[in-house]
């Protein structure tokens, strides 16, 4: 993370002076894509689309700091790995900067789980991406300046509540305050039902995904231990042949060898006989 604290951490600045430090950020990092499409349209798309937060408003100028920096960063990181907006949204809007820092630093990809979870638990990121008010008070007749207690937006999750995700399990009764009403607290325990339904759903379809890639990869590998049967058998037979083959030539040189030296004695003999007969 050193790179990024050391040099950016103090970062604010325009769209235009955005870009410009995120290619030099992306350049030094080796991450994947063309840097020459990061400019200030694309970190615009980006706020529009709800993977950046909007900047802060100084007169008629835009003020982007570390955070959109990061979110920008780790935004186009995941898109570029193939991931649909819409979910990567609801997901940075669920990250730390400390989480924002190890994806961008690391190149983590989240899995599907942490993506469902983040859309399940944040379905409009990108309108609470656009308020400035983090805190919700619960407990009926509380004014705003008030002490009551108080509960986190369901789109900013702490990281001890990020990290179990990837055990795919969410308790969201622990979210609610002990004074909470009785109505709320129905209502928190519903979502928690509905919560813990969704990760039933989702691990009996990984279940069921995983078996049937077991079916398949045990058909290909019947399939092929087939396929490699039938080749060894075709070797052999192969081979065979070419031992009939290499045999039957043996046995038809070898006559011709005999009636060639049969011919050649023959020749002597009579060469013989005819020496003879001049000498006498």
């Amino acid at each position: 993370m050193g790179f990024l604290i050391n040099q950016y951490q103090g970062f604010s600045g325009n769209a235009v002076e955005m870009a410009s430090v995120a290619t030099q950020c992306a350049q030094f990092l080796q991450m994947p894509g063309d840097l020459e499409k990061i400019n200030e349209r694309l970190v615009r798309y980006y706020v529009t689309e709800g993977l950046v937060d909007r900047p802060k408003r100084i007169g008629r100028d835009a003020e982007y700091g570390y955070l959109h920096l990061l979110q920008f960063l780790a935004g186009r990181f995941l898109v570029d790995a193939g991931f649909p907006m819409q979910k990567v949204a609801p997901y940075l809007a669920s990250l730390e900067v400390s989480q924002l820092e190890a994806l961008v630093m690391n190149k983590t990809k989240p899995n599907m789980a942490e993506l469902l979870v983040a859309s399940f638990a944040s379905p409009r990121a990108s309108d609470a991406k656009h308020k400035d008010e983090d805190w919700l008070i619960l407990n009926k007749g509380v004014s705003a300046t008030s002490t009551g207690p108080r509960i986190r937006v369901a789109a900013k999750p702490s990281a001890s509540e990020a990290t179990s995700y990837d055990s795919m399990s969410v308790d969201l009764n622990s979210f609610a305050p002990a004074s909470t009403s009785a109505p709320e607290s129905d209502r928190l325990e519903q979502l928690g039902q509905k919560v813990s339904d969704l990760n039933d759903s989702i691990k009996n379809g990984m279940h069921d995904l995983l078996s049937q890639r077991i079916l398949s990869v045990e058909k290909e590998r019947l399939a092929f231990e087939q396929q490699f049967e039938r080749m060894r058998l075709e070797m052999l037979e192969e081979r065979a042949q070419w031992r009939d083959a290499m045999e039957k030539e043996r046995f038809e040189r070898r006559d011709e060898f005999l009636k060639i030296q049969e011919k050649l004695n023959q020749l002597m003999a009579m060469m013989a006989e005819r020496k003879g007969k001049e000498h006498d």
